[in-house]
């Protein structure tokens, strides 16, 4: 995880910690050496992070004295009003798996009792930028996100950066931005090219293609799967037999 979102940990983590009671309200917090030593990470990355905690109310920074929890931490607590509505960003709508994905969620998040604002992107990068800032407009308690063209760098992490300053939370499906500290729901992608190749193996097959798409982070995985299971059984690796 690089600095720049690294900050995010120390961020959740200080968050978590006093919702749990380890630090009480008007207790010193930690100083910023102890925070780059228990991080592992710069004076810069503990600084950003302590600037997002006290724009969240979480904490105050006096000079000369230190850094203190705020009497009235303005952290995520389940007393707060919710406004039970999920943001659900998908590539596509209306093809491939991708209703039964959304009607998936739908059903999930109506039993209970939350609803869903939906939007999708048409895999550009253009189309994640506005589903996203259309997103942030909303009041959300969430976004479930199918990143858009995975294998390559994220274009819009300032977006998710932002997103995470919000304290809002996000969950990857599909695949996920490596580059971005939030967690994913995906396939094994490099068990299921390991599996797709191995099946075909058994049947006696020796002359197998392998077809992928080059922007999405699945096509990546699956591709060293596939390379694996051609590995164990001694076969060659054909790049002619390999479309991107």
């Amino acid at each position: 995880m690089g600095e720049r979102h690294k900050y995010m940990s120390i961020v959740n983590w200080t968050i978590a910690q006093v919702s749990e009671g380890n630090f009480l309200p008007g207790a010193r917090f930690l100083s910023e050496h102890q925070l780059t030593q228990r991080f592992s990470c710069s004076r810069q990355t503990v600084r950003r992070a302590l600037e997002v905690l006290e724009q969240r109310g979480v904490v105050k920074r006096i000079q000369g004295s230190g850094t203190f929890i705020s009497d009235s931490a303005q952290y995520p607590t389940s007393d707060q009003p919710r406004s039970m509505t999920v943001g659900l960003i998908v590539t596509y709508m209306d093809t491939y798996i991708f209703p039964s994905v959304v009607r998936g969620v739908g059903d999930v998040l109506s039993k209970q009792g939350y609803g869903m604002q939906l939007s999708w992107t048409d895999n550009s990068v253009a189309g994640e930028s506005a589903a996203l800032r259309m997103m942030m407009d909303k009041q959300l308690d969430g976004l479930i996100i199918e990143p858009t063209r995975s294998a390559l760098p994220c274009a819009n992490s300032d977006l998710y950066h932002l997103l995470s300053e919000q304290g809002i939370p996000v969950v990857f499906i599909d695949s996920y931005y490596p580059e971005l500290p939030f967690p994913h729901v995906a396939l094994d992608d490099i068990q299921a090219g390991w599996m797709a190749t191995d099946h075909l193996i058994g049947r006696g097959h020796r002359h197998i293609a392998c077809i992928l798409p080059h922007t999405n982070r699945q096509g990546h995985l699956r591709y060293l799967g596939h390379v694996k299971a051609l590995r164990e059984h001694a076969y060659p690796i054909k790049e002619e037999d390999i479309l991107w």
